[in-house]
């Protein structure tokens, strides 16, 4: 696998003193980078592992922001700011690109799958062995994202009160392609010929006998769509110096967020008498209604009682923007709202279809075509609450932060907040109650979640050459959906029983519950006993980071529970550790024998995110010297060292399992290791080598400063 992550960045500042009272700024920041990383699991729909079929994403990113700052009397002061950002990128599998070295041109090799796409079908073997082809779900796609933004914010001090008010304007334009399913998804089903698991599925693919997910095995269709947001916000707050020692901040912030519209209307969703149509219709003017009830207060006191001491305290609704990508590339049959096959688009070039198998043209192996034809069958869609809400947190949080002596004080907090109406996704038709479409993936509002963190702090300032804080937080994160998007089947926002989504409940995908960081910094001092360019400017420095796992979201590599969404879970044996006491990455991090396959059309009694991965450990260390040159230079030597103790960091394990007992008790002769280890984290993050998590990284380098 040759894995690359190759970056160019640059940052071009200026400031400009127009008048005495008037300031002007502007920044422009330009990245580019090209990454090759591979991105599969062994499960259905989750692509290949092996190297031929790695994903590529080139990105570039531009980011310009200007800002105006205008004096009009010491008690009056105003700001304007504007930034622009413009995102590009793009995401396909090296055997469906162009000029790598992997490409595959179908039609060269005799091959026709129908579908007009390079590269190969994902094609799966139930975990027995390796996939075929990379995932088929939103790949290729790409998207080139602006936003633009303008802002006003005006300050008037006015006695013991300070109060801020202004308002904001968004827009975002995305212009993207999600060919989802595209390429297409065959499942191999072993035909029962062969007693041995691994030769009977060859056979099956030989044969030529597949299944789909969720009823199709691949989408036709241009693709392209220019989706915006237009999204406004206004706010006023005071803070109100009652006394010396006590401050009162009060706000209220307003927001909208427009709901999401395409060039042409090119969206659909169901209207409220449940059929499939096109935005702009006369029962559906907008894809959900919009929400206008977006009041957020703030409220805050800061009070210091007694010298050295202060209590902060504080409690804000903050609500969220619901990005376009969970809207429009989610990782569903049906990709989003901009690519569902609504009956009206039907013979135009934009209309998203699916396609099925043709058995006929697969005849050993081979795909003499087209081997994916146009559907007979019932497809599946994608839409959302016509009254879907704006998501929002409630934060509260206690503060009490004490000084000990002049260099050293000490800080301990409770942190909560409570997330309402948060997305989720789930299948409205699992019980194929609407007999028009197959799956019915509802993108909703319906999750909530709780925090509670317990935190404490140690700063250093100044004492005896250090300078630093140490902090730990003992944390639970808690709800019923982690996201609103279920990238490579993460179970982050698909339950695995749409008509239980209240037993999703569970620790959120990101729960950490201990962390501990230490930064500290240490001046050295002079040391007289060596030559003068050598005595001085010597400073040491160290980054510590310890924290608990976080959970593994656990499905079976074969879901028996006839809902075809690939989320089931497994049954646990009670008395039986899930956790390998001596495991390794080889090994396994899992024991498959605490683990049960559920009966067919059941699904199974293991919780959602209830065992946690291993945990992180990692030092860093740096020693930097500093060289003056002249008054106004200076030369800085450094030389770090990432992970400087080499400790073994691990990703999560893989969360598709095979259970080691069979639905009826026995054992199952198939199951091999569970929870195997094939990445450090750096490389999980698709940022190998410079990331968190990786092996010992040594770095040398001079800067020089003016």
């Amino acid at each position: 696998m040759n894995d690359a992550n190759n970056n160019n960045n640059f940052i071009v500042k200026g400031d400009v003193n127009v008048t005495k009272n008037n300031t002007f700024t502007a920044r422009y920041a330009f990245g580019q980078s090209e990454q090759a990383f591979p991105l599969g699991s062994p499960s259905d729909g989750g692509g290949s592992r092996i190297a031929a079929f790695e994903q590529l994403s080139p990105t570039r990113v531009q980011v310009v922001s200007a800002s105006w700052l205008a004096i009009f009397s010491p008690t009056r002061i105003n700001e304007v700011r504007f930034g622009y950002s413009r995102f590009r990128t793009r995401f396909n599998s090296a055997d469906a690109t162009q000029g790598d070295p992997n490409y595959i041109a179908p039609g060269s090799l005799g091959l026709d799958f129908g579908t007009g796409l390079a590269g190969l079908p994902e094609i799966d073997f139930n975990g027995l062995f390796d996939n075929l082809g990379a995932t088929a779900f939103s790949l290729p796609r790409g998207r080139v994202s602006q936003t633009y933004q303008i802002l006003d914010d005006f300050t008037w001090i006015h006695g013991k009160h300070e109060v801020k008010f202004g308002g904001e304007y968004h827009r975002y334009t995305v212009q993207s392609y999600n060919d989802n399913l595209g390429r297409g998804l065959m499942v191999v089903s072993p035909p029962g010929i062969d007693s041995d698991p691994y030769i009977d599925s060859l056979i099956g693919f030989y044969l030529g006998d597949f299944s789909s997910y969720a009823n199709t095995f691949a989408n036709m269709g241009n693709t392209n769509r220019n989706t915006f947001n237009n999204n406004f916000g206004f706010l006023v707050q005071d803070n109100w110096r009652v006394r010396s020692n006590f401050t009162v901040i009060a706000g209220l912030r307003w927001e909208y967020f427009g709901p999401l519209g395409e060039t042409h209307n090119l969206l659909s969703n169901f209207d409220a008498r449940g059929n499939l149509v096109q935005v702009g219709s006369p029962t559906l003017p907008h894809v959900y209604n919009r929400d206008l009830d977006n009041f957020g207060p703030r409220l805050g006191i800061t009070w210091n009682p007694v010298k050295d001491t202060v209590v902060r305290a504080a409690f804000g609704i903050y609500y969220d923007y619901t990005p376009q990508n969970n809207l429009i590339a989610n990782f569903t049959n049906s990709a989003g709202l901009a690519t569902n096959p609504v009956p009206s688009l039907s013979g135009s070039p934009y209309f998203v279809g699916g396609m099925d198998f043709n058995p006929s043209a697969w005849t050993g192996g081979a795909a003499a075509g087209p081997v994916f034809t146009p559907t007979v069958n019932l497809q599946s869609i994608f839409i959302t609450d016509l009254h879907l809400r704006t998501p929002y947190v409630q934060n509260w949080n206690v503060n009490l932060q004490r000084q000990l002596g002049n260099s050293v004080s000490v800080a301990v907090a409770y942190i909560g907040s409570k997330g309402t109406k948060l997305t989720r996704l789930y299948d409205e038709n699992q019980d194929f109650t609407n007999p028009d479409w197959a799956s019915i993936d509802v993108f909703s509002g319906g999750a909530n979640s709780t925090y509670s963190a317990l935190q404490t702090t140690v700063q250093v300032h100044n004492f005896h050459g250090f300078n630093g804080f140490s902090t730990y937080a003992f944390a639970k994160s808690l709800d019923g959906a982690s996201d609103g998007i279920d990238f490579n089947f993460a179970t982050a926002a698909f339950p695995q029983n749409s008509d239980n989504v209240a037993a999703e409940k569970g620790p959120s995908t990101f729960d950490t519950r201990h962390r501990w960081t230490t930064a500290i910094n240490y001046t050295v001092p002079v040391l007289h006993r060596l030559p003068n360019l050598l005595a001085a400017g010597w400073q040491m420095n160290t980054v510590i980071t310890i924290q608990s796992g976080r959970p593994i979201p656990i499905v079976n590599s074969d879901d028996t529970s006839g809902t075809f969404n690939f989320h089931q879970r497994p049954n646990v044996v009670q008395g039986v550790s899930p956790i390998l006491t001596n495991w390794s990455p080889s090994t396994g991090y899992l024991n498959p024998l605490a683990f049960a396959q559920p009966a067919d059309g059941t699904f199974g009694d293991l919780g959602r995110d209830q065992i946690y991965g291993p945990g992180f450990v990692n030092f860093d260390f740096s020693v930097t010297k500093n060289i003056p040159i002249h008054e106004r230079y200076t030369l800085q030597f450094r030389a770090e060292f990432f992970n400087i103790f080499n400790h073994p960091n691990f990703a999560l394990p893989s969360n598709v399992i095979t259970p080691g007992l069979n639905a009826d008790g026995t054992l199952n002769t198939t199951a091999g290791p569970a929870g195997v280890i094939t990445q450090t984290p750096d490389v999980a993050q698709g940022n190998p080598g410079l990331g968190g998590g990786g092996p010992r990284v040594m770095q040398f380098g001079l800067r020089f400063q003016f």
